[in-house]
Formats: structure tokens, sequence, C-alpha cells
């Protein structure tokens, strides 16, 4: 039961809902009032909204994404810092038994898993970009190395000091053996670092 149309209507602000992910392609970027989308979910309980028949308007808030088809599902998927609802629709109409029913609900999970780990990725992305801008302008040298054997880190003033490639990402053991080439009349400072994301420690270098 392949659907014709599949989009991903998110919520950019209280009256602004944008179609992303489409198929069709040519569906993406339109437009839709919020407003009586998020109506729509409230009155149904945020539930599975099952149209066997596509009601005219307003029932139906966006009749231009809905153009030549019979049957839909909205699906609602609340994911911040943008909630929003997976639209799948057929040319022909269809009949949405028990079975297909536990599989949309079990498709919701899923969706939801994905669109939250997504989000996740890009604040974590954000996190790391401003995380970096802050050291790189720390005039100490600095070096981060990752208790679990991952990636370490090392401003531009660190890449200097241990002769490496460049700032950023090294392997542990490059690092370690850097540090350790360094002159007694260095002093290392040592911060732990402890978060959900990671464990290490911070390294202050200082002639």
């Amino acid at each position: 039961m392949q659907a014709d149309i599949a989009l991903h209507l998110e919520f950019e602000d209280e009256n602004t809902a944008r179609v992303k992910d489409a198929s069709p392609v040519q569906l993406n970027n339109q437009v839709v009032n919020a407003v009586p989308v998020r109506k729509m979910l409230y009155d149904h309980s945020f539930k599975i909204i099952y149209w066997p028949e596509i009601p005219p308007p307003p029932e139906n808030m966006f009749p231009a994404l809905l153009e030549g088809l019979s049957s839909v599902v909205i699906i609602p998927v609340y994911v911040e810092p943008h909630p929003g609802v997976i639209v799948l629709g057929w040319r022909k109409p269809q009949t949405y038994h028990s079975d297909f029913q536990d599989c949309m609900a079990s498709i919701r999970l899923q969706l939801k898993e994905i669109l939250t780990q997504s989000q996740q990725q890009l604040h974590f992305r954000g996190i790391a970009v401003r995380f970096d801008a802050i050291l790189q302008a720390i005039p100490d040298a600095m070096v981060f190395i990752n208790d679990e054997d991952a990636q370490g880190w090392v401003n531009q003033q660190a890449a200097d000091l241990l002769s490496l490639s460049g700032p950023g990402e090294h392997a542990p053991a490059v690092l370690s053996g850097a540090i350790a080439q360094l002159p007694i009349t260095f002093r290392v400072t040592r911060l732990p670092v402890v978060s959900q994301q990671v464990n290490g420690q911070l390294l202050i270098i200082k002639e």
C-alpha cells in the first residue's frame, strides 16, 4: 500500500507550517497556515488521523497539497523545537484496517525517534561550533583528551606548540605522544570534563 505522496509538514512558528522532505519533491517549501492544522491536532487529541475519503474545506485545511488524492493519513510527530505532522496520501481510495493502523502507530514511534535524533545532532553541532570558536579565541594552548579513546581536540595555540598539522581533531595516541615531548619547563593543568555526552580531560598548557 505504497503512498503516492509523503511529506513532513513542520511548524516553524505559531502561524506557519512548511513542507519538507516531500515526495514528489516539487511539494517542498510550500507554506500552510499552521493555525487550523494545530486546531485539528488538538481536536483529535494528537492521535493519528485517518481520512478514507478526504473531506472538503474547511476540514481539509491544505487542499492544494492533497489535490488529486482520495485518501490520507495524518501522523502527528511532536519533536522540539519544531513539531509537525507526516502526511501520507493515495490517489485510489483506501480502507484502513486494524493491521494497517497498528503499522501506522509503530511507524509514528520510529519517526519520532528518528526526528528526535536529527534535532539533537543539529543542536550538538551548533554547540560544538560555538565551543570551538570560544576555545580558538583563548590565548592558552588547550587540548581535550577523550577518556573513551575517541578523537581528541586541540586549538590553534596547542597545534603550534605540539607541532601538529593543525587545530581540530587528532588521535589520542598522537596527542599523548606530542605532550610527552614537551620540555619540562611547560606546566600542564588537567581539568576533568564529565557530561552525558563525553568524558575526558581538558589540558591547559603554559610555559
